[in-house]
């Protein structure tokens, strides 16, 4: 048995720029691309065997497309081996 921690592992999908609505026109919540989201984030790599891995949909549809891209790539630029996009 090895003394090496295990981590934890965020899966994130659908981010989409955070659309205001569902196809189905249901209000969706814009706090997965909030500067308070990827602050949570940065916050959680800070246990340095924790892990994020961003699934795809990242800004297809939503007003904050470049909110998303930046948070992203700001997480990856700071843990660029524990974020995998």
């Amino acid at each position: 048995m090895s003394d090496t921690p295990i981590g934890k592992l965020l899966l994130i999908s659908d981010l989409e720029g955070c659309a205001l609505s569902s196809a189905s026109k249901q209000p969706q919540s814009q706090l997965q691309c909030s500067p308070e989201f990827f602050a949570s984030l940065a916050s959680f790599l800070e246990t340095p065997t924790n892990k994020v891995a961003f699934l795809g949909d990242y800004f297809d549809q939503g007003p904050l497309v470049v909110d998303s891209i930046n948070g992203i790539v700001d997480l990856y630029n700071a843990y660029s081996t524990r974020v995998h996009i």
